[in-house]
């Protein structure tokens, strides 16, 4: 029964701070004591429960059961309170006052739960359990957050006097410089003249990936790419296999950040900036310091399959050997076997696919660099010839269908590539295409019979070049392979599809009907022709 005017009843309160736990009942401490002394605990609860507060609130608030509580009130009165404060039953505490004082200092200035559980030598699931039975958040971290620009974290000195920065430096909060450590992966470092030659601090630093504590955008991609570049399995996921103290030293940090970090942080940085001008940046800026001896450039298309349940247009899986849902991937790289660029679009022919994958190979080789493209019968045709060379583009491919037979006979062409010389038996000559014009012809002899032969716009190179740098084609294959096994091309990341109107035009059906029509009257009119001029032939020699 309740009366106007009585004070509602407030339920007592917990606090841990410097090692020491208090119970608090509105403006009033009821208890204080060291937060290591078990027996004092087991007296304050039981003293509560007593007091009329309920078990299972008492039990909630030091993150006990309630089952537990009743035991030690049994105990209690069985034998007094020094059944609480005598020997303790059970395994002994894993963290003393200390150590969960520490433990929280770290998880408050960004130390992650993993971290700190490995530098006080306990389970992940001791340092979660200390955690959340924080009643009050100390704030140890002054400044603003970390906006990706690569300034460390500023964090205050502790009660204690001592520098967290000293305590964090193992951790990996701050970036190694002039410091020697020990890296397993250290072969992986090759990479780093590469990476300088290509500049990647410049392009890193434009990237942006929103507000963050610890890791700056340069670490996290560095952190990803050479996780990338040191798993096997071409994802994300082998990253949690590796060492992350070592793989942070490659990065240029104390630690390499988590998986669920990196994710986090990945996902942020893909919606920050533009893939494509990352993409061309990069490349670009390889091609300028890296370029091969004979710069040539190979494009062709990759399959990947779509099992989802969106309207995909099908495409042919070279793998299964049969029409699949999918998209094309189109894929150029040079003569060394990099992939320099891709776009992606719906399955169709070379031909139609390679314009907008060479469009964008246009924005990132030099202004005036000749482009020599190389690529296999599926682009062969004379629509692709045309268009290429609208684009000033020499072009190099085989012929399709059978070889034709050349009108002279063939002779020895050799030609020197990275010092090594290459002999081939052709015949070079000039043929004129239907619907394209004249091209040139080279044929392939081995064994003394023909069999390939190139087309090509280059008039100027050697025969025995032109075949040669046609052979090469096949590294973009063998990219396709260390593509797939490496970095998961074939893999999707998400199975939503944006549809759009289909506006392309279509054939008129009945324009289709008609000339269907009018090729079997024009076949019937050849075989009566054809049964005419047998019958005149017969009746003439009778």
């Amino acid at each position: 029964m309740a009366f106007e005017g009585m004070p509602e009843v407030e339920m007592p309160r917990l606090c841990r701070a410097d090692g020491m736990v208090t119970v608090a009942c509105g403006r009033r401490v009821l208890f204080r004591f060291a937060e290591a002394d078990l027996g004092m605990r087991n007296l304050v609860m039981v003293a509560l429960a007593d007091g009329g507060v309920p078990g299972v609130v008492v039990a909630g608030l030091f993150g006990l059961s309630a089952d537990h509580l009743s035991t030690l009130r049994v105990r209690v009165r069985r034998g007094g309170s020094g059944e609480l404060i005598g020997q303790q039953r059970g395994r002994p505490a894993k963290l003393t006052g200390a150590d969960q004082l520490k433990a929280r200092r770290w998880a408050a200035a960004g130390m992650s739960g993993r971290d700190v559980a490995k530098r006080l030598g306990v389970s992940e699931a001791t340092v979660s359990r200390v955690l959340a039975g924080v009643g009050v958040a100390v704030e140890l971290i002054s400044g603003p957050a970390d906006d990706s620009s690569g300034d460390d974290v500023v964090i205050d000195d502790v009660a204690d006097g001592g520098s967290p920065d000293a305590e964090l430096a193992d951790a990996g909060l701050v970036r190694l410089d002039g410091v020697e450590v020990s890296c397993r992966y250290a072969g992986a470092m090759l990479l780093h003249p590469f990476l300088s030659q290509v500049g990647v601090a410049e392009v890193f630093a434009r990237l942006g990936s929103g507000p963050a504590r610890r890791y700056d955008t340069t670490a996290v991609v560095l952190s990803a790419m050479f996780g990338l570049t040191l798993g096997e399995s071409g994802s994300v996921e082998a990253i949690k296999h590796l060492g992350r103290a070592d793989l942070g030293a490659l990065a240029g940090i104390r630690i390499a950040p988590e998986l669920a970090t990196l994710r986090a942080r990945l996902a942020k940085v893909a919606d920050n900036c533009d893939p494509v001008a990352v993409q061309a940046a990069l490349t670009k800026a390889l091609i300028a310091t890296a370029a091969p001896a004979e710069q040539v450039f190979f494009i062709d298309d990759h399959f990947v399959a779509y099992s989802g349940a969106a309207p995909v247009a099908k495409g042919w899986n070279t793998k299964r050997r049969h029409a699949q849902p999918g998209r094309d991937d189109t894929y150029i790289c040079d003569l060394a076997g990099r992939a320099l660029c891709f776009t992606s679009c719906e399955p169709s022919g070379l031909s139609a696919t390679m314009r907008q994958a060479v469009t964008e190979l246009r924005k990132i080789v030099p202004a005036g660099f000749p482009i020599t493209l190389g690529f296999d019968r599926g682009g062969s045709f004379p629509v692709a010839f045309n268009w290429l060379r609208v684009q000033n583009i020499t072009w190099l491919t085989w012929r399709r269908g059978t070889i034709t037979t050349p009108e002279t006979r063939p002779r020895w062409s050799w030609f020197k590539l990275d010092g090594v010389r290459h002999t081939y038996q052709v015949v070079d000559e000039i043929i004129v295409l239907d619907e394209y014009g004249s091209c040139r012809q080279v044929t392939l002899f081995e064994h003394g019979r023909a069999v390939a032969q190139v087309l090509t716009s280059d008039l100027a190179s050697t025969p025995a070049r032109l075949v040669h740098l046609l052979k090469c084609r096949w590294r973009i294959e063998n990219a396709f392979k260390y593509l797939v096994e490496h970095h998961g091309i074939d893999w999707l990341c998400d199975y939503r599809k944006t549809l759009i109107v289909d506006e392309r035009p279509v054939r008129n059906p009945d324009r289709t009907c008609a000339k269907a029509v009018l090729n079997n009257l024009k076949a019937e009119l050849a075989a009566t022709e054809q049964t005419l001029g047998k019958t005149l032939a017969e009746s003439h020699w009778v």
